[in-house]
């Protein structure tokens, strides 16, 4: 009885450890932008798209990856106009900002 109930509590340890290491490994990554045409943007990161319609996106992505950020013009299933890429390490805001036909982004 004894010996099950230091097996139990030492795998609860051992989980709770590894539960806060890969929490640390998430951010918090949101996507904006003011331009009329986009009706939808995100991100792309290990090869997985993120992202919904509108102007305004939060997601969650593993740290210290490379994100590809964009949005798609005039519809949902509209063109996709790729603004960047950056390295992100820590939650981050991510603005989308066209001019002309070039998008860029600003990260804060």
């Amino acid at each position: 009885m004894i010996r099950n109930s230091i097996k139990n509590l030492s795998g609860l340890v051992i989980l709770s450890f590894s539960i806060q290491a890969l929490a640390h490994d998430t951010i918090r990554v949101h996507v904006k932008t003011n331009e009329k045409t986009a009706a939808a943007l995100g991100y792309t990161v290990d090869g997985k798209k993120a992202g919904a319609r509108g102007k305004y996106y939060e997601g969650k992505g593993p740290a210290n990856r490379e994100y590809v950020f964009g949005f798609r013009k005039n519809s949902a299933f509209g063109p996709d106009v790729l603004c960047g890429s950056q390295v992100l390490t820590k939650d981050s805001i991510v603005t989308l900002i066209t001019k002309g036909d070039s998008c860029s982004i600003v990260v804060n």
